[in-house]
């Protein structure tokens, strides 16, 4: 039986985080998620039907139109995950700078993350030849308004000394991606779906390379995060020294 990549050891500490009322710390959503994906991606490749291939150094390529995305799936999990917080005691108190400044980066990204699995499907989908421009179109621009909202709620809080770095890299790799979104905008726009499928690539790394990875960072610290190649194409994980 072929391993399941939503690992035995992540599917206890959910359950853990629902039956005790613990809070799941932020990268077991972001593990959930991706594991998610891996798994859908298998299950439609025995079936013959494949999802979008991903390698983890930028390649992206399309093959069949997908129909479900693991995003929904995830989107389920990570619903159910949310529970678990409304009883769970906070770890320092509620006044700590730092938990504010952690509750803004993760609300943040919660939100736009989300909304970049929606867009990234539709458009993803319309390069593969299904009639989705317009919802990929309107995804797009939501999510550049979603980025937009995240600078924000990251400019409203103070920044703990210990991760001013980390802020600054995450907020240039929000600002990096906004031009990159009117690139795909633009594609769309011009019909040239080669064009939109090279957006799409670059949108792709953007997000992994300079938002995930440094959302990743600002929850290891202080270890480093990094992106972690393996036979499914890869994950992102702190750095263990």
């Amino acid at each position: 039986m072929e391993r399941s990549n939503l690992t035995d050891h992540t599917r206890r500490q959910i359950r853990q985080a629902l039956e005790q009322g613990f809070q799941p710390a932020p990268w077991l959503r972001r593990q959930v998620i991706q594991g998610v994906r891996l798994e859908q991606a298998r299950a439609q490749r025995k079936e013959g039907t494949h999802m979008d291939t991903i390698n983890w150094t930028g390649q992206k390529r399309i093959s069949r139109p997908l129909v479900v995305t693991a995003a929904a799936v995830a989107a389920a999990i990570v619903a159910v995950l949310l529970l678990a917080t409304r009883t769970a005691p906070p770890a320092v108190s509620q006044a700590s700078p730092t938990v504010a400044y952690l509750n803004a980066a993760h609300q943040g990204w919660d939100s736009w993350y989300r909304l970049y699995n929606f867009a990234d499907s539709q458009c993803s989908n319309t390069v593969a030849g299904m009639p989705l421009a317009s919802q990929c179109r309107a995804d797009t621009i939501q999510l550049k308004a979603e980025t937009q909202a995240f600078l924000d709620r990251l400019d409203a809080v103070a920044v703990p000394a210990q991760l001013r770095d980390r802020d600054q890299t995450l907020k240039q790799g929000l600002r990096d991606i906004e031009p990159l979104l009117d690139q795909r905008i633009a594609a769309l726009d011009s019909g040239n779906l080669q064009a939109l499928d090279a957006a799409n690539l670059a949108v792709f790394r953007q997000e992994v390379h300079g938002i995930h990875l440094a959302i990743m960072s600002i929850d290891c610290w202080p270890k480093a995060a990094e992106v972690k190649r393996t036979q499914d194409g890869g994950s992102l994980g702190c750095v263990q020294n």
